[in-house]
């Protein structure tokens, strides 16, 4: 029973910080799927202007297709990246 409260006790800070929202992170350290998160929620909100909603689309069906190619999948979340930077991102 001392162990159930402890961990059920450990779990409380973490469940309070996914409430708020977390600080956006940089573009040289975003991730894929943060990065088409934030891209997507963008494009959703009407955020995104024609261009730059077009060119995260192809970028990312293109990262999609690289499958195994590191060196494609790089220049592809580069790419994306530099969309969120331009688009999303707010220093």
């Amino acid at each position: 029973s001392a162990s159930a409260s402890a961990s059920a006790s450990a779990e409380s800070p973490k469940a309070r910080k996914t409430v708020l929202k977390p600080k956006q992170l940089a573009p040289s350290v975003i991730g894929i799927q943060q990065v088409r998160e934030e891209l997507e929620q963008a494009k959703n909100a009407g955020k995104l202007n024609t261009e730059d909603k077009s060119a995260y689309m192809i970028l990312y069906d293109e990262w999609k297709a690289a499958k195994g190619n590191k060196q494609v999948k790089k220049e592809k979340l580069n790419g994306l990246r530099e969309i969120y930077k331009r688009a999303v991102y707010k220093k």
